[in-house]
């Protein structure tokens, strides 16, 4: 892509600030670097493909395609893949990072920046792609050396057939060692895996708990304060809408550790299930009677049981409350402009099936695929007024599922409702 000093690196500069794009074009410029400009994503794919770019330099928040998608995209075409990125955000939060790093980026960059920093930060990129050029030849070199080598060794075996047996022996203690060195790195491979996978966890953990726990936090502190200035003035029949407040913000508070812990136990495999014998037509009943719904709600929850369904399973009653309470709340909370929500069980010989069907927002074709990955939100959930979700509920409700024997399965329509079929052995636990 380019040799020493004297040979000019092309650097694409991609951010919808042109203020930003104007500094840092002049500033690479002056140092002799020859430098293309893009406004957004796609201008930014366009350039990439048609020039030989030694540096990409990229704005990680972006309207229409963010830095994230368009640095995964170069990455999955051969043109573009050995382009380094160097991410430029105002974010510092380290979720941030770790996804920037995942999607490819070398180097991140935190705004406001200093010219000095971005311009040494650039000089290191462009001299760790030399050097990686430089190892390419040299390894190049090496394996046209090991081929001679080995051709030599051919001849030599054809002339010294004396020397036949020894040769055979070393190769298999050499294969011996090989495999022995293949078994340590596979070895190595999956703990680096476990570890990735354990820090990914913490990191998200972390970002939960700062964001999620911050606003419940907010609203038990700002009402206590209201309620502490105003207690002289209030008549006691208005101290109700004050106690609401902080009740509903300990649990919110609650729910969210409890699933925080949850999921860190089902990742540590601490989770012991209990099964024991339940009613689960007056667990459903129970629930639908429990469930919290606004003073101003239009929801209306429905309960349909067939005449055939066997009310008591083998069951972890926490464990299981706790799944199909995640799923009736989730209905409740991505049906909005409210309408009916159906629970329904229906047996058959061996086996029962618990529906819960809304008429809510639905969810995105694209996202259908990802809503039982850990913290993941689907990505028209923030339309939804008030405290949105974790993310946990559904991950949680599959895990509790499928550790009882059975499956979760979701069939959604964006605008239209949404449907979780949820299948349950009934004697799972007892024929064990």
């Amino acid at each position: 892509m380019f040799e020493e000093k004297d040979d000019l690196a092309n650097i694409l500069i991609v951010d919808d600030e042109p203020e930003i794009v104007w500094l840092l074009t002049t500033v690479l410029m002056e140092k002799g670097y020859k430098v293309y400009q893009a406004n957004d994503g796609n201008a930014a794919l366009d350039i990439a493909t048609l020039n030989q770019l030694d540096l990409i330099l990229l704005d990680l928040m972006m309207p229409v395609m963010d830095g994230y998608e368009v640095c995964q995209r170069l990455k999955f075409e051969e043109s573009t893949r050995e382009i380094p990125v160097i991410f430029l955000s105002g974010s510092d939060e380290t979720f941030d990072k770790v996804r920037a790093f995942a999607s490819g980026g070398v180097d991140y960059i935190t705004k406001p920046w200093k010219l000095a920093e971005v311009l040494a930060r650039v000089e290191n990129q462009l001299k760790i792609s030399r050097l990686q050029i430089q190892l390419q030849q040299q390894n190049q070199q090496l394996q046209t050396e090991i081929f001679h080598r080995q051709a030599a060794e051919t001849k030599l075996k054809t002339l010294n057939q004396q020397l036949e047996a020894l040769v055979l022996e070393r190769t298999t203690e050499l294969q011996e060692q090989n495999q022995q060195l293949i078994n340590l790195q596979l070895q190595l491979k999956k703990s680096l895996e476990n570890e990735k996978s354990l820090s990914e966890l913490k990191s998200q953990l972390l970002n939960t708990i700062s964001h999620q726990f911050r606003t419940p936090l907010m609203v038990i502190s700002t009402t206590s304060d209201l309620l502490h200035r105003k207690l002289s003035r209030l008549n006691i029949n208005d101290y109700g809408q004050y106690f609401d407040k902080i009740s509903d913000g300990i649990s919110r508070f609650e729910t969210l550790l409890e699933d925080v812990l949850t999921l860190a136990k089902i990742n540590a495999k601490a989770f012991k299930i209990e099964p024991a014998p339940l009613n689960l037509t007056a667990m459903c009943e129970k629930l639908l009677k429990s469930s919290k719904l606004g003073d101003n709600s239009n929801h209306q929850l429905i309960f349909l049981n067939d005449n055939a369904c066997v009310e008591k399973i083998w069951a972890d009653p926490n464990l299981l409350k706790k799944a199909l309470a995640h799923l009736l709340n989730n209905a409740i909370r991505y049906s909005p402009d409210g309408g009916a929500i159906v629970l329904e069980i229906s047996s058959c010989e061996d086996a029962v099936t618990i529906t819960f069907q809304d008429q809510g927002i639905g969810i995105p074709k694209l996202d259908q695929e990802k809503v039982f990955d850990s913290f993941y939100r689907a990505s028209n959930a923030n339309l939804i007024p008030g405290s949105p979700g974790s993310g946990l509920g559904l991950p949680i409700a599959k895990w509790v599922i499928e550790n009882h024997g059975g499956t979760l399965t979701i069939i959604s329509e964006e605008n239209h409702g949404t449907t979780v079929n949820v299948y349950l052995p009934i004697n799972h636990f007892k024929e064990e």
